[in-house]
């Protein structure tokens, strides 16, 4: 694979995503619907399916740190689990502080 996509790149490709992500928090008003939520979660899911299906249909994982026992694979799942949790429960309070409502949405 590294002679498709060196490991350099694959880790600027997600690392850019993630800040890109932070600056237009920062920068840009938006909208934070509960549904939009749900979407994440759902993209996720689908994200899931297709790694353990990379798994079964080709015997080789996506990311070769899961090449361990089941039981510490189970404990990585769960892990990252939690922490994606955390790191969109920081989310969802940082844009709350950082644009705060309208007098508008105030009044509802």
């Amino acid at each position: 694979m590294e002679n498709y996509f060196p490991h350099w790149l694959n880790h600027v490709n997600h690392t850019f995503a993630g800040i890109t992500v932070w600056l237009e928090e920062w920068l840009y008003f938006h909208e934070r619907e509960n549904r939009k939520s749900f979407s994440i979660f759902i993209t996720f899911g689908f994200y899931f399916i297709w790694f353990l299906y990379i798994k079964l249909a080709f015997n080789r994982w996506v990311y070769p740190i899961f090449n361990i026992s089941l039981e510490k694979r189970i404990i990585l799942f769960i892990a990252i689990g939690f922490f994606a949790l955390i790191c969109f429960s920081i989310s969802k309070y940082a844009h709350q502080k950082l644009w705060p409502k309208t007098k508008k949405d105030k009044k509802r």
